[in-house]
């Protein structure tokens, strides 16, 4: 033990002065030891002329073109190489470029392509960035840009163009046939190949070829009650073409009512009588025509099979003969309805407040009576 106490404390001051330089030695190799890193950039279409964001890759195209790929809000990725301590204040300051294209756009067509090296970019801190791409060499990532010219185009739309998702609350139905939108049309403006793939799949959904496109958001309407307003924007898979839309906001609404069991539809070639008249003798003059009986929705009439034979078993339609006045020679006379054979009380009294009968053609509720003529 007294020995080994005695290597480590003997001459302490020369070991710990051995230590100390041995430390610095290691620190000031290490800083110069080569590293690399892979590095991601997002890539951002931009106007403006300002430093861009870290960690971001902004392009700049000239007036009336856009950037088609690559897709604004991907990833593309450059390696750097050089002595690690430059290296990692490289990455701490937040690396970011920017690229303006500017030649080959006057005379041409509807696309144009750049091959572009990180070299070519413009970095927020280009002698540290030129240095350590130097030491990649050829190995570095070359870009594919490709640039497609803005066009606009006018789309016509209409409800049919609108994909609903969702269902009303229990007991509600959506009334898809007034489905309406705020406008007729709306601008588009985007690279021309986009705005020619959407023409053509339009084109197709009008040939009945194809599914309808979608242009804007879908509209929800999940556990509605009442109608449905809603603005809606242009859909996101068209946003991520590049796609822009004028106005920003179209409105949809969809009118939410109570759910009603399928109509059930009836002729009558003759309607009861109740009652007498307050004087004399009448001629009822009812021609057979059809009626409709509608049933709304109600939970607790969910039971009932509302059908033509519900209906010839429980529903009857009547004059009251009461209800002519003494004094004409001829009057119209209103068509009633009423229940029969119905369970109970309770079910009675909610069928009268659910369901409806009319006649199918307006104006044909009534009947045409008039006084015999040997009671004139």
């Amino acid at each position: 033990m007294k020995r080994l106490r005695r290597f480590f404390l003997h001459d302490m001051g020369r070991k710990l002065l051995a230590l100390i330089l041995a430390s610095v030695v290691w620190w000031l190799v290490s800083k110069n030891i080569t590293a690399e890193a892979d590095v991601r950039f997002v890539v951002r279409e931009t106007q403006s002329k300002g430093l861009a964001d870290h960690g971001t890759l902004e392009i700049r195209p000239p007036i009336g073109w856009q950037l088609s790929t690559p897709t604004p809000g991907s990833d593309v990725r450059f390696w750097f190489k050089g002595p690690s301590a430059r290296l990692d204040q490289f990455l701490e300051n937040g690396p970011s470029a920017h690229f303006e294209p500017s030649a080959g756009f006057n005379n041409a067509g509807s696309s144009v392509q750049k091959e572009v090296r990180a070299s070519d970019l413009v970095w927020r801190e280009p002698e540290a960035a030129m240095a350590l791409l130097r030491e990649v060499g050829a190995e570095q990532t070359v870009l594919q840009l490709n640039f497609e010219r803005r066009v606009k185009k006018r789309i016509d739309i209409s409800s049919n163009l609108i994909s609903i998702n969702g269902v009303p609350a229990e007991g509600h139905r959506k009334l898809d046939q007034h489905l309406d939108l705020s406008a007729s049309y709306i601008l588009l403006t985007g690279p021309s190949s986009k705005i020619d793939e959407l023409l053509q799949r339009i084109e197709l959904w009008k040939q009945g070829s194809a599914p309808a496109p979608k242009i804007l958001e879908s509209l929800d309407i999940e556990g509605a009650r009442s109608d449905v307003r809603h603005p809606l924007a242009l859909h996101p898979s068209q946003a991520r073409n590049g796609i822009t839309m004028v106005p920003e906001m179209v409105e949809a609404f969809l009118p939410i009512r109570l759910k009603s069991l399928e109509p059930v539809s009836f002729v009558l070639n003759q309607v009861s009588t109740l009652g007498s008249a307050p004087e004399g003798l009448w001629d009822s003059h009812y021609t057979p025509r059809t009626w409709i009986a509608e049933l709304a929705y109600h939970p607790d009439l969910s039971g009932i099979e509302f059908s033509g034979a519900w209906v010839k078993n429980h529903l009857v339609l009547y004059l009251s003969l009461s209800e002519l006045p003494s004094s004409a020679q001829e009057y119209d006379l209103r068509v009633h309805w009423a229940l029969v054979n119905i369970d109970s009380r309770e079910q009675e009294e909610l069928l009268l407040k659910s369901l409806t009968v009319r006649s199918e053609q307006n104006g044909e509720d009534t009947v045409r009576m008039t006084r015999t003529e040997n009671q004139q």
